[in-house]
C-alpha cells in the first residue's frame, strides 16, 4: 500500500499549531460580539481534530507508515481537548458578558 503523503510532508502539519490564534476570539467573547461566527469557528476546529483522530485510526487500520499515523494522531490530540476546552470557555465567556449586560439594562 502506498503512502497517503511523503514523509517530507508529515512536518508541516505542525504548522496547524496556528489554531492556538484563536485564542484571540475570546475578545469578542469578553464584549459580547460575533457569537454564532466565533462558535462555528470553534466548532469546526474541534471538528477537524476529530477527523484527525479518525484519520490517524483508519491508517493505522490501514497500515499506513507510523510517521502518516502520528503526524495525523498527534494533531488530533493537541487539537481536540483545545478547541473542546475552547468551546467551554467561549460559551461561558458569552454567557457572563450576557449576565453583566442584562444587570446593567436593569440598573
Amino acid at each position: 500500500m502506498e503512502a497517503w503523503f511523503s514523509p517530507q510532508t508529515a512536518p508541516w502539519f505542525s504548522f496547524l499549531s496556528l489554531f492556538a490564534l484563536l485564542a484571540c476570539l475570546s475578545e469578542c467573547a469578553k464584549r459580547g460580539l460575533y457569537r454564532s461566527g466565533v462558535m462555528t469557528v470553534y466548532w469546526a476546529a474541534f471538528g477537524l481534530g476529530i477527523a484527525f483522530l479518525l484519520g490517524a485510526g483508519a491508517a493505522f487500520l490501514m497500515h499506513q507508515p507510523i510517521y502518516v499515523v502520528f503526524s495525523l494522531g498527534l494533531t488530533g490530540i493537541v487539537m481536540t481537548p483545545a478547541m473542546g476546552g475552547g468551546i467551554i470557555g467561549i460559551t461561558h465567556e458569552y454567557r457572563r458578558t450576557e449576565m453583566r449586560q442584562s444587570v446593567a439594562q436593569d440598573l
